[in-house]
Formats: structure tokens, sequence, C-alpha cells
């Protein structure tokens, strides 16, 4: 009888256990449903990892490290493949990403980087002039392969060249520059922002580097203006973030949001003040399931979007919520991996695990 009674007492217990797990757990946060149509190798598309979108006026572009690029053309509603398989034969390697500048399509890819004109005209260039850093008047060969990231920011078009001897280069129309401070430092930025006058860099295992143009590069450490700052986890850093992997950087008005694998970290930025406010599973009661962050955007209001290992998050109105996708019939899409983000007037773009999706 007594044991029948202290069965009864557990069964109990663990009743009113789940139920109220189950109650705090209906509390946690809140989940927005957003619909969305997917594109996947059912609709006829190859390119099923976006690694990077880009918007333009009448094409949506899409990258991939095994397909090469695609176009989406707006009007038709038709997909374009370009790889090495097709008669727009200039991806040997995957891409990484595109960007348009000085009138042509760049793309960044795992040999080189491609020059494409208006008229299709094709150039590869493995390799690039410019000036010899500490030897003035003498040139060299800046090798370009795994120049997988490019940029079109503050009139100049950046290549980020991850093998041995890279680095990172701009250029203006004309020439070609290096940028040099801690050399591993520029075989892996992964972003860039024109924060005003100076320019900020998105590492993959150093944090955040800010470059004053102003400024003297060969400065000493003992000057009034120096060239580079940093925003790393490091204590000695003009402000401290949790992690050195950032992956995608966003400016909205004086922040920048920056997504790393410890969450995202807001950075307001008041002349050269820089204060830092962490977002991540554990400062929004898990709205953000998950802390390695993948890819930012912003709507027209404001919002941000946040694409993450598990899952897409949005901000709005001071407070974090769960996106839950589902397709034109209403069936919820078990969405991921967000691999890139990119907004198109009403639109939001993602590269998923799944195929591309067009938010609405």
């Amino acid at each position: 009888m007594k044991k029948h009674i202290f069965t009864h007492k557990i069964l109990t217990i663990t009743i009113i256990a789940i139920f109220i797990a189950t109650f705090i757990s209906s509390l946690s946060f809140a989940q927005t449903e957003r619909t969305v149509t997917l594109y996947d190798k059912s609709k006829g598309l190859q390119t099923e990892l976006a690694l990077d979108i880009h918007v333009t006026e009448d094409v949506v572009w899409f990258s991939s490290d095994k397909a090469g690029a695609t176009s989406f053309e707006k009007d038709s509603g038709t997909f374009k493949f370009y790889t090495a398989a097709t008669k727009f034969n200039f991806v040997t390697g995957g891409v990484g990403s595109m960007t348009t500048a000085f009138g042509k399509r760049w793309f960044g890819t795992a040999d080189g980087l491609n020059e494409v004109s208006e008229d299709g005209e094709i150039i590869m260039h493995k390799e690039i002039e410019v000036p010899f850093i500490g030897k003035k008047g003498k040139t060299r060969q800046a090798p370009l392969r795994g120049a997988k990231h490019v940029w079109f920011k503050g009139g100049k078009l950046w290549v980020c060249s991850h093998k041995a001897l890279g680095g990172l280069y701009f250029y203006d129309g004309t020439s070609w520059t290096e940028l040099r401070f801690v050399k591993s430092v520029f075989n892996y930025v992964n972003d860039i922002e024109i924060v005003g006058d100076n320019i900020w860099f998105a590492t993959a295992t150093f944090g955040i580097y800010i470059y004053d143009p102003a400024a003297d590069p060969n400065a000493p450490p003992t000057a009034t203006v120096k060239p580079w700052k940093s925003i790393t986890s490091s204590k000695k850093s003009v402000a401290q973030i949790k992690s050195n992997v950032i992956n995608d950087m966003l400016l909205v008005g004086d922040t920048i949001w920056a997504a790393t694998t410890k969450g995202i970290a807001e950075i307001s930025i008041d002349g050269d003040d820089y204060s830092v406010t962490t977002h991540d599973k554990e400062s929004t009661d898990g709205a953000i399931n998950n802390n390695v962050i993948t890819a930012l955007t912003a709507t027209a209001d404001g919002d941000i979007i946040a694409g993450s290992m598990n899952g897409i998050f949005i901000y709005s109105n001071g407070s974090w919520d769960k996106l839950n996708l589902v397709d034109q019939e209403g069936k919820e899409l078990s969405i991921r991996k967000i691999y890139s983000l990119a907004i198109d007037g009403d639109y939001v773009w993602i590269g998923s695990n799944l195929g591309i999706l067009r938010m609405e």
C-alpha cells in the first residue's frame, strides 16, 4: 500500500513538472509566422547553397561554392545558370560572392576574380599589379586565387584573397592598391562597412578592425591619430565583444550590428567611443535559439533580420522573435541553416539549407 502511494505521488509530481515546463516554455518568447516562396530543384534551380545574394534593379544573383552563379530575372521569374558547364564559361571554381562596380559585374571565385562587361566579355584576373609596399616606385603581381569575397563600398571595389601570399586589395576604377596591417588579418575578411570616414573590416578570426584612411599608415604607437583600432574579445581593444569570429556586419544609423559565433554584437558609435550590447540565447531568453549568427540585413522599417545555424530571427520594437517560415500552402518548412540574406524592396531573399527562399 505504501509503495502504491509513493508511486502515485511521484506520478503526480512528474505531471505537475511537465505542465509547469510547458507553461513556462509557452511564455518564453513569441514566434512570428512568415510566408515564403521556395525555389529548389523542383523548380529547376541548380544552385541550392546561396552563399551570397546580390540584388540589382532587374536581376537577383546567387552564388554557390559548388554550382557557380545563378541569376533570377525579376520580370520573367526565370533562372539562368552560369557555370563551367554552360556557355557562360567564366567559373572554374565555386563563386563566393559578387557585386556590381564601374558598369561591370564582378564575381569572386576560387580561381580568381571574374570581370564581366555589359556585353558579356569576360576577363579572369588571376593576378593584379599593385604597388610594392616598402619599395617605392616598384610593383608586384598579387595572386587572386581564393578571391571569393568582393564588395563595392565607398566608391571602391574591394577583393579579399584567402590563399597564401594573398591579402586585401581595392580598385578605384583605374588602378589596384594593397591595404596591409597584419597580413594574416586581411587574408580572412568576411565583410566591409564604411562608417563615416573610417572603414570597418569583419574578420574570420581576429574580430573587427577599424581603419582611418586620413592617418599615416606607418604612424608609430605613440602617434595621436593612429590608423588602426580593433574591437575584439580582448580587454585592450577599444570595445570588447564575445567572439573574434565575425561572419557579417550591418550598418544601421550610428550602429554596427555584427554577426558572430557568440550572438549578435550591437556596437553603438559616438565619435571615438564605442559601446557594445550582446544579443544571444541567454540575453533574449531563448528567442535567439542559436548563437552562431551567419547573416544580417535590415528592412525599410528598421527591423533587423538575423540568420543563424538554427533558423532566422527578427528584432522589432526592441525585442527578438523567431520566424516560422511556411510555404504558400501554409506548410511549415524545416529551415535550419541560413547562409545569406538580402533585401529586395518588400521581399527578403534567404539562402538556406532547403534552397533559396523569397520571404514576403
